[in-house]
């Protein structure tokens, strides 16, 4: 277990410095999750911020909080302060840990039945470029009542060369960046197929898949912002052909 401080002479009762403004990273493996635990925190209210960022998850730390890396992404904590009053600063305690998250190569097995999983382009993802000549093809089969939901945590593959690609039924993309989300069609299996070339070789891919359940086929306009579906029906509110919108 780690512990972070806000300023150097950290005891309680002394004060952290005027103008701070600064980034630390929490370096997480893949495969592992870092968990960042809030011991004690008195910071100068509205001028004074510590926040902690992994993917597209961030938060603004208060006492006592807790905060978990999202996998395949590092921990990044950033502290400011304002120019004239400053407090006694924080205390804050990390471990980094496996998950329960397997990770897998794309081209080490034929099928991935795993609810969630990371799967990289080779083995020493991170460490060094993938190989040479590369081709495989891997399969996640679909699940009735469920689709499966692919992120691009990172993706590097040399553009009209090598080629990650997807395909679901009557969907199929080898159009992907750092960011990016594949939907796989419900019931339907998601075929993934990894080629290279040759010659120049990039740093490769990691990627995170989930299966998910359909929870309804038919959703109200207010109700959510984004429905994850191939088909469906939208209403004007949840009652509809009963009774009448709200005014």
């Amino acid at each position: 277990e780690g512990r972070i401080l806000s300023h150097r002479g950290y005891d309680g009762t002394s004060k952290y410095p005027v103008n701070v403004d600064c980034t630390l990273t929490i370096h997480v493996p893949i495969g592992y999750t870092a968990t960042l635990n809030t011991k004690a925190l008195d910071l100068e209210r509205g001028f004074d911020l510590l926040r902690a960022t992994s993917g597209s998850s961030s938060e603004i730390l208060q006492e006592s909080t807790n905060f978990t890396s999202q996998l395949g992404h590092d921990l990044i904590l950033s502290f400011r302060s304002g120019s004239s009053i400053t407090f006694t600063g924080f205390e804050l305690t990390f471990s980094v840990d496996p998950s329960d998250v397997a990770k897998y190569a794309i081209c080490e097995q034929s099928s991935f039945t795993d609810d969630k999983a990371l799967i990289v382009s080779h083995q020493s993802f991170g460490i060094v470029n993938h190989d040479h000549n590369v081709s495989c093809t891997a399969t996640i089969p679909g699940r009735p009542n469920y689709f499966v939901t692919v992120t691009f945590i990172d993706f590097d593959l040399e553009v009209g060369y090598d080629f990650l690609t997807l395909t679901s039924g009557s969907l199929s993309s080898s159009d992907f960046e750092t960011g990016s989300t594949f939907f796989a069609m419900e019931n339907t299996d998601l075929t993934m197929r990894f080629t290279t070339d040759e010659s120049t070789s990039m740093r490769g891919f990691l990627l995170l898949y989930e299966y998910s359940k359909f929870a309804k086929s038919s959703w109200s306009m207010c109700d959510q912002s984004t429905i994850f579906s191939r088909s469906g029906k939208i209403l004007s509110h949840s009652t509809f052909g009963a009774t009448q919108y709200s005014p």
